[in-house]
C-alpha cells in the first residue's frame, strides 16, 4: 500500500513533487504507468505495510494540507 499525491505526464514535474516530499521527510518515491497517451510518472509514499497504515499516512498528511489517495502497490 502507498498514497498517491500525484500523477504527471512531465517526469521532471514529478521529482520535484518527489524531492520536496522528501525534503519534508517522507519516503516519495516514483511509479510509472504505461497508457495509450504515453507513461505517467506517479508519486507515492510509502510502502506502508497495509491498508491501515497507509490510510493513517494519508491522513496525517493531509493535517500539513497535503492531499493524496491510498492505492495499492506495486
Amino acid at each position: 500500500w502507498a498514497v498517491q499525491l500525484g500523477s504527471f505526464a512531465d517526469k521532471d514535474n514529478a521529482e520535484r513533487l518527489a524531492a520536496d516530499l522528501r525534503d519534508k521527510g517522507y519516503a516519495a518515491f516514483l511509479s510509472q504507468l504505461e497508457t495509450d497517451k504515453g507513461t505517467l510518472h506517479r508519486v507515492r509514499i510509502g510502502p506502508q505495510k497495509d491498508g491501515d497504515a497507509a490510510e493513517a499516512m494519508a491522513a496525517r498528511l493531509l493535517k500539513v494540507d497535503i492531499k493524496g489517495q491510498v492505492v495499492p502497490h506495486p
